[in-house]
């Protein structure tokens, strides 16, 4: 969540639609230009703001043609053939030679009333975008999240990677306003090229007024040289501080182990934390350590110190030295 997905996924779409301009991230990149269908899973008045500042942005204020780009909502349920078949029939009466490209945000919302975990409810999806690749004509892009834990991968059964011919990916930093696409997969062909680095940049729809705040929303652009080093400079840095931390959390680890064998009998929290902080090799106060630090350590089991925390039936643990 929070990468953007769907203003990426509108900006290769309303490129699509519109020819490819100049100004696009994917200029001399789109080999197919035409009419594009956009199936809206929730927010089509959000939508129509993000459409609207993208033709701001690249379009010199125009218009995108209603029958280049259409959008569709709400998205019918993958597990219901029938619906799809009335769909795709309205579909193609709005663009009778079909559609260059087929957007659905997001896959989960089209999985309602399935199991996105389970094998063959996964397949119904991926039997969809091929019917809809066959009716409509052109590719076929879902949009879907990845886990909460396992952020390497899809939400859901290995089937939509297996099936998939193309596989994207999006990342974003923290609250960094340039995120990074990587080809995660490409079907008989090269995947090790190098990412692109989009950024988003907010555009005005309406001023404000003395009584309203300006309208505004976002377009995908291709990020300054500025922006590009920013966002590598950042990324050396957080490694860098990710490689600190691990650090840090070996001189606390190595900190609370010598002052518990200094000391064998059993220590509260609090008065552990004290003890720790006086010592020259820590740098953080006795309350950080005792809120922070102590109750991370005690599940942190790479951490020598963490099998010195003793759990009580009643109250508190407490801490004390093991060999």
């Amino acid at each position: 969540p929070g990468t953007f997905k769907t203003f990426v996924a509108l900006d290769m779409a309303l490129s699509i639609a519109a020819g490819f301009p100049e100004a696009s991230i994917w200029s001399g990149k789109i080999v197919k230009p035409g009419p594009v269908l956009f199936i809206v899973g929730e927010g089509r008045a959000t939508l129509e703001r993000r459409v609207r500042a993208w033709e701001l942005k690249h379009w010199g204020g125009e218009h995108i043609p209603a029958n280049r780009f259409v959008l569709a909502d709400p998205v019918p349920s993958a597990g219901n053939g029938d619906e799809w078949g009335g769909f795709c029939d309205g579909a193609l009466e709005l663009s009778p030679d079909g559609y260059a490209l087929t957007v659905m945000d997001t896959v989960g919302r089209s999985m309602a009333g399935l199991n996105e975990n389970q094998q063959q409810d996964a397949s119904q999806l991926t039997k969809l975008s091929e019917r809809l690749r066959y009716e409509l004509g052109g590719a076929f892009l879902g949009i879907h999240h990845t886990g909460l834990t396992d952020t390497d991968r899809e939400r859901g059964s290995n089937v939509f990677a297996a099936d998939a011919d193309t596989r994207l990916r999006l990342e974003r930093a923290a609250k960094d306003m340039v995120v990074r696409l990587s080809l995660a997969k490409q079907k008989d062909g090269r995947d090790d090229v190098d990412p692109w680095l989009i950024g988003l940049e907010e555009v005005e729809l309406a001023p404000a007024t003395e009584t309203e705040d300006a309208v505004t929303s976002l377009a995908a652009v291709i990020p300054s040289p500025e922006a590009r080093f920013s966002a590598a400079e950042r990324e050396v840095k957080r490694a860098e501080a990710k490689r600190m931390d691990v650090i840090n959390w070996q001189i606390i680890s190595s900190a609370a182990l010598a002052v518990l064998e200094s000391n064998k009998t059993e220590w509260t929290a609090k008065a552990l934390s004290i003890e720790m902080a006086s010592r020259e090799d820590i740098t953080q106060t006795a309350r950080n350590l005792e809120k922070n630090y102590l109750p991370l350590l005690i599940n942190m089991t790479e951490l020598p110190a963490h099998r010195c925390y003793v759990n009580k039936p009643t109250g508190p643990g407490k801490w004390r030295w093991r060999d």
